[in-house]
């Protein structure tokens, strides 16, 4: 059996986690590859070691950047090698180019997997639907691709084999032209790596305001993520921040809503949290159905004082 994952160095490295899942719970040899959508200089130490076959990256290209680029790239390595799974993180880009892959390879695709557990004689990996309110339990018949959360797994050694890194020249897509590149501002630690989120919504008044919660997060060594208004309609904050259905799925020790009414789009996003603690002013806010700990108050009252607590506690003046 082969498996092939698909991703950035991190993400390679993360998914490792998910590969050693899998050859633990499988019958037969696992023969695990890689393909990293960026150009590699120097072989990474941590990545050389987690014990991947091969490791494929583009030669005659800096970058992979078009879900086209990807979906033909995968494709071809697909047909060369006959991989039983295609692993890949759960995101937009994925979500998009491994659609195009799955149809030209007539294959199903299971996004947003959080869980791999052994079966009789295949795989089972487990999903959230309905905006987070069931489980559902698959089990390719044949080959599939697979599309896993990030923050579900912890990378490390699965083998003892040594990796070889194997430049490939990826098809230039020619249905456009770059004309320039912008690098985008994101947060210095992804979301899904949090141990605290303090997330505001369309309780905050203007995006000034956000302010407060970026203190709060910087005073609990946390990160701010948002619901879909705050990113998606009003651009206070970039995508980065989203949780949500369409955004990230989170699962830190504790989840600071405010402002948040709860709906279950952004629900979906963060059920796995260990302990939620909403905050709003309206006391039938949906939210608090899932809330460990409600405070039914206005945001710009709750986070001065709490803040002021908190320093307290920490001896921060």
């Amino acid at each position: 059996m082969r498996i092939l994952i698909v991703g950035k160095l991190n993400d390679i490295i993360e998914l490792s986690g998910a590969a050693s899942i899998m050859i633990r719970s499988s019958s037969q040899a696992v023969d695990v590859d890689a393909l990293s959508i960026e150009k590699i200089m120097r072989a990474p130490p941590e990545v050389e070691t987690l014990g991947y076959d091969r490791i494929f990256y583009p030669d005659n290209i800096e970058r992979i950047e078009t879900p086209r680029q990807l979906a033909e790239t995968v494709t071809d390595l697909m047909n060369k090698n006959d991989y039983i799974y295609i692993i890949a993180p759960s995101t937009k880009l994925f979500k998009e180019s491994l659609a195009y892959a799955g149809q030209k390879l007539q294959i199903p695709i299971i996004p947003d997997v959080s869980q791999i557990e052994a079966g009789p004689g295949r795989h089972i990996f487990m999903r959230t639907i309905m905006a987070g309110r069931v489980r559902s339990y698959e089990t390719p018949l044949n080959k599939a691709i697979i599309l896993i959360g990030l923050g579900r797994f912890r990378g490390g050694r699965f083998s003892e084999k040594k990796t070889s890194f194997v430049p490939i020249k990826i098809s230039v897509d020619t249905s456009f032209r770059i004309i320039e590149k912008r690098e985008k501002a994101r947060g210095a630690v992804r979301l899904e790596e949090a141990d605290i989120i303090i997330s505001v919504g369309r309780g905050f008044r203007s995006k000034d305001d956000l302010k407060l919660a970026f203190e709060l997060a910087d005073l609990l060594r946390g990160q701010v993520g948002c619901s879909r208004p705050i990113a998606a309609d009003l651009k206070w904050l970039p995508e980065e921040h989203w949780i949500g259905l369409s955004g990230k799925k989170v699962r830190p020790k504790l989840y600071i809503a405010l402002g948040i009414s709860g709906q279950p789009q952004h629900i979906a996003g963060i059920l796995e949290s260990r302990v939620i603690v909403a905050v709003n002013k309206d006391p039938n806010a949906p939210i608090f159905k899932n809330a460990d700990y409600g405070i039914v108050g206005d945001l710009y009252e709750f986070i001065p004082k709490f803040s002021e607590k908190i320093k307290e506690i920490l001896g921060v003046k």
